[in-house]
């Protein structure tokens, strides 16, 4: 019984620590903004899913149609999608190559948010 019980943990903290390398929040910053001033709030999350290679943006508002590009900063390799933010979420699948990501958000009025992953 002892056995089980110590297997059991060992196996339990085994998943714990992988289910936090899958699934990733990505903070995102506006990074430029148009004149029109508006209330300091970002309307995107992002979360980035290790399992299916994807990072899923949830928009929170409507912000237009963005133009969202996912680069590869150890690689190079870079990822374009035009979203309609009005559909409320969107998936961008990616190769998920190991090394450092830099998501860019771009609306047609002109505003930039970023954020930035590592995959490991």
């Amino acid at each position: 019984m002892k056995r089980t019980l110590i297997a059991f943990l060992i196996i339990l903290s085994g998943i714990s620590a992988y289910a936090t390398d899958v699934i990733t929040n990505i903070i995102i910053t506006k990074t430029s903004t148009t004149t029109i001033k508006k209330p300091r709030s970002i309307p995107i999350q992002c979360t980035y899913w290790g399992l299916e290679n994807s990072i899923h943006i949830d928009f929170i508002e409507d912000i237009g149609d963005v133009a969202v590009e996912v680069t590869n900063t150890t690689t190079g390799e870079s990822y374009y999608e035009d979203v309609v933010s009005a559909d409320g979420q969107a998936v961008i699948t990616i190769a998920g190559t190991e090394g450092e990501y830099l998501l860019q958000m771009t609306t047609e009025d002109g505003d930039l948010y970023e954020g930035v992953f590592r995959i490991e």
